[in-house]
């Protein structure tokens, strides 16, 4: 995770794998807000997921 998000890279221009993938990490806390962000992702799956599972047991 380290790698990917937060050590900039000479070949990206000094920016980090993240910032070319367009990922924004803001935040005193880096680590923490990138924890926090997956998680939000994570549940936003989870409601569409079981919104769709609903679909097709009501059809």
């Amino acid at each position: 995770m380290h790698h990917d998000y937060f050590r900039k890279h000479e070949g990206l221009a000094g920016k980090t794998p993240a910032e070319i993938a367009g990922i924004e990490i803001e935040g005193r806390n880096k680590w923490i807000n990138a924890i926090q962000n997956a998680s939000k992702l994570a549940r936003l799956k989870c409601k569409k997921h079981k919104k769709h599972v609903m679909q097709i047991i009501i059809k």
